[in-house]
């Protein structure tokens, strides 16, 4: 059994944890704090004496852990959170966390060079699910950008998420789902599809507008009427990067298509990007996170500027916004992947 105990006063949280250093835990709890808003951590990280988490400001907290260590952990976790007021009550949480080692079986499908027309350039599209599924079970589909990268065997890039190495797994905590993957490729006309029209780029002004109607027009026509002959109970878009930047823009613009977004280290340092996370769908779930190194540290300045926008709009640490931020990760798919199967367990926990 794991003893964790948690002192805090206005300035601080600090999280004393008497484990070897490399010992792995999963810790989950939520509390009423005395100001006013729910604390709610969950994860599986490696700890080396005391962690501090900061609140700043007041209103809500603010905390940064490690996301390097194994997803798949299982332990039994006992939380304590003891105020700095003796008269406040201990709060006691125990919580045991099984580890599914049934690995789900997946098979992957790609088109190549899909949807070209003399107005278009042609895109590969994969789609990766269950061998079995169940017509009695809700279908959840999450639709990623720059697609391609998401598998060894498809990836354009110096790196990939690797998906087809963890995702089966990961899915086994999940058996009321049948969750199906689907990646939209990029072209050489990215960098314009991936920015919104109010943006302008390094290539001109952005035709975000003209994509996203593609992708909701097109592209899930093909998925989920032709290919799956499916009706999904959930929908989320999902990117890194650009794509992050991309997702954003369409959850916030079609509310009735998308369940919530996700996107890792979403590329908010552009002129008028944070207009995106003004007035976002209160009935959204949205996951952000970035790394915390490499050039504009990963876009972790204005990744949390976003997440603390949503905040003052009403949306609910833990329950309608995630945020994390990777230590000592940059901006690349393999740290991406570090981060993703946080992503998938918030998206698909409620």
């Amino acid at each position: 059994m794991i003893r964790l105990r948690f002192f805090f006063t206005i300035v601080y949280f600090v999280v004393v944890i008497p484990l070897a250093s490399g010992r792995l835990i999963e810790f989950s709890f939520e509390a009423q704090t005395d100001f006013g808003k729910s604390l709610f951590l969950h994860g599986f990280h490696e700890f080396y004496g005391v962690q501090k988490i900061k609140l700043a400001p007041i209103e809500y907290p603010e905390w940064s852990l490690r996301t390097d260590s194994d997803f798949f952990s299982m332990t039994e976790v006992t939380l304590k959170i003891q105020s700095d007021r003796p008269e406040d009550q201990v709060i006691e949480v125990k919580k045991d966390y099984p580890f599914l080692a049934q690995q789900v079986p997946y098979g992957l499908h790609e088109f190549k060079n899909w949807g070209a027309t003399s107005q278009r350039l042609g895109r590969s599209l994969t789609i990766y699910r269950p061998l079995r599924m169940k017509a009695s079970r809700p279908k959840v589909l999450f639709y990623f950008h720059d697609g391609q990268n998401l598998f060894l065997q498809t990836t354009t890039a110096p790196e990939s998420y690797a998906l087809e190495t963890w995702f089966p797994k990961l899915v086994g905590k999940f058996p009321k789902w049948d969750i199906i993957v689907v990646g939209i490729g990029n072209t050489r006309d990215r960098m314009r599809e991936y920015l919104p029209p109010f943006i302008q780029g390094p290539e001109g002004d952005g035709t975000g507008d003209d994509y996203q109607q593609f992708v909701e027009e097109k592209v899930l026509n093909f998925i989920e009427k032709e290919v799956l002959q499916l009706v999904p109970a959930k929908r989320f878009i999902a990117g890194a990067s650009l794509g992050g930047l991309i997702s954003l823009f369409m959850a916030a613009n079609s509310r009735e298509i998308w369940d919530g977004v996700l996107a890792q280290s979403p590329s908010l340092q552009f002129e008028g990007a944070m207009k995106l996370v003004e007035n976002f769908p209160k009935s959204s779930r949205v996951y952000l996170d970035s790394g915390t190194i490499g050039p504009t540290a990963d876009n972790y300045d204005s990744v949390y500027f976003a997440r603390d926008s949503l905040l003052q709009q009403g949306f609910i640490y833990g329950k309608s916004l995630w945020h994390q931020a990777g230590s000592s990760q940059r901006h690349r798919e393999s740290d991406w992947a570090k981060r993703l199967p946080w992503a998938f367990d918030f998206l698909l926990r409620y």
